[in-house]
């Protein structure tokens, strides 16, 4: 009975497949991924999320950073209020006017942008607000030279014009309407929205294509702006002069699957989208799906067909990930992501329990005062705050609650599991002049030993035979793995087929792992 030692190295080349059976995939793939990442050649258990701003004044379902002279702001909403975060107190920025207060039913229906330096908030249901001067004794009202009548589902900026998208005018849905603003002069709102004045900018068109939905998102990328209904997507192109736009139809039959589903990847040069069947990237050419097919499937029939509208996209830079999130089969809200690795195409998922995210700067007050900061200025090293950029803030309305995302090695507290898990492992050893792996699924194998090449926190694994590719499978018992005291753990599995499970909690990471195993023969 030779004895063989499987080294597996490049674990993060390839990700998880489940386009194809397990032992068809290559050994360095995986067959199960949950709360890990797939980051610099390693397979690395998520970080978590811990909370900041202390207590927000109102259950918050949508935030906004606002970059202001001096310090950083956040606005953020409920139901029906608004409120500003200086980084030391949360106050209620609330419109004064019609009822002082707004009319939102949850997380989906908030959105909002920036012109001139100047905040909009929109819900569709009440006039979009904005803010005019970064003060906490300054309220959100109702836009300058906004029709009263109308209403948008979305409303962004595109340099110096605002663009209103899916609108119900004087009570009338127009979901197929795009209406633009006169273009705004530095640090203003824009003048006017009439679209009848022939000496002004302002316009209003009707994607012709109505079997293509709704108006659904719209997103500016590389000087052009993308309108996005639920089966097609326009691009408008600012050409100045009578006709101000040159809208085309640049994908005619893909969409967005809900609002909020679109974002710019870190690097600015692409939209991260979900469609109706997969999730794409597109840089103003083409678009690119970046999902096989069973893993396509899987997800969009994981997406509960009553309550998808919830869902909703962020990016993350640092990491180069574009995070899917939406509620299961059964759930109201978001519970569940895909995350997608946009540069290598790896995907792993995790559990949510947030509704909202947006990036910003992410800064804390230092709790010492001028009147109460004991010893001399010389001596005193402590920051008087602590600056963190491009961070992503997580609205959890259920606990009122602020998170910091990718902070801490438990969300919120609470203990998380990372797991990794590959099946239907037939490796024999590697051939010798080629290199290439060798699988041999008539061969039974007996594995005795597993030699996990790790960092971090102990970890449980798993060893698992096979009598045939894909069969049932008989798990070891869980054996306890400290990366820190242990350099291998002996395990005992058999069979024609191997298979290897890692989980962890409190941060870990894997490199690697070697397998020493003995062939029984032929059956």
């Amino acid at each position: 009975m030779p004895e063989v030692q499987i080294d597996l190295n490049d674990i993060a080349s390839v990700g998880v497949i489940r386009d194809s059976p397990p032992h068809e995939i290559p050994p360095e793939a995986w067959t199960l991924a949950e709360n890990v990442r797939f980051e610099d050649d390693s397979v690395v258990q998520l970080l978590g999320y811990t909370q900041v701003f202390g207590t927000p004044g109102v259950a918050p379902y949508y935030a906004q950073y606002v970059s202001a002279p001096g310090q950083p702001w956040w606005l953020y909403a409920g139901l029906s209020k608004i409120y500003a975060y200086n980084t030391i107190a949360h106050t209620d920025i609330t419109r004064t006017t019609d009822g002082a207060t707004y009319n939102a039913s949850g997380a989906a229906q908030w959105q909002g942008t920036n012109i001139g330096g100047i905040p909009i908030i929109n819900n569709g249901t009440d006039v979009p607000q904005f803010w005019g001067a970064f003060s906490s004794s300054t309220h959100m009202a109702n836009l300058t030279n906004w029709p009263s009548t109308l209403r948008c589902a979305v409303i962004r900026a595109f340099g110096p014009i605002l663009m209103a998208l899916n609108l119900t005018d004087t009570g009338v849905q127009k979901p197929y309407d795009v209406r633009w603003s006169h273009p705004a002069d530095p640090g203003n709102l824009p003048p006017t929205w009439d679209i009848t004045d022939p000496t002004k900018n302002a316009g209003q068109v009707s994607l012709s294509d109505v079997d293509s939905g709704q108006i659904v998102d719209g997103l500016s990328l590389q000087g052009k702006f993308y309108v996005y209904k639920e089966n097609s997507c326009w691009r408008f192109r600012n050409i100045g002069g009578q006709f101000i736009f040159d809208e085309d139809a640049f994908l005619e039959t893909t969409g967005l699957l809900s609002p909020r589903c679109v974002a710019i990847t870190g690097d600015g040069q692409r939209h991260f989208f979900i469609g109706q069947d997969n999730i794409y990237t597109h840089d103003g050419n083409s678009a690119k799906p970046l999902l096989d097919k069973r893993t396509r499937r899987y997800l969009f029939n994981s997406i509960d067909v009553a309550n998808f509208a919830g869902s909703f996209v962020f990016i993350n830079p640092v990491r180069r990930e574009g995070w899917f999130c939406y509620p299961s089969s059964g759930s109201t809200v978001p519970n569940r992501a895909m995350i997608v690795n946009y540069d290598t195409l790896a995907t792993t998922e995790c559990d949510v329990d947030f509704v909202a995210a947006a990036m910003g700067t992410l800064q804390t007050g230092d709790s010492e005062t001028w009147t109460t900061v004991t010893g001399v200025w010389t001596d005193d090293t402590a920051p008087w705050n602590v600056s963190n950029r491009r961070k992503i803030l997580l609205s959890k309305p259920s606990a009122t609650k602020f998170e910091q995302f990718d902070l801490g090695s438990t969300r919120d507290g609470t203990a998380f599991t990372g797991l990794i898990q590959r099946t239907s492992l037939g490796l024999v050893g590697r051939n010798r002049k080629t290199g290439d792996w060798i699988t041999d699924f008539e061969v039974r194998k007996m594995c005795h030993r597993i030699w996990p090449k790790m960092s971090g926190n102990p970890v449980s694994i798993r060893l698992g035979g096979q009598d045939v590719p894909g069969g049932p499978i008989r798990w070891s018992l869980p054996q306890a793995f400290d990366p820190n005291s242990q350099k291998y753990c002996d395990i005992t599995a058999e069979g024609a087929a191997l298979c290897v499970e890692i989980s962890g909690a409190n941060g870990w990471k894997l490199d690697g792992y070697k397998l020493d195993l003995v062939t029984l023969g032929r059956f």
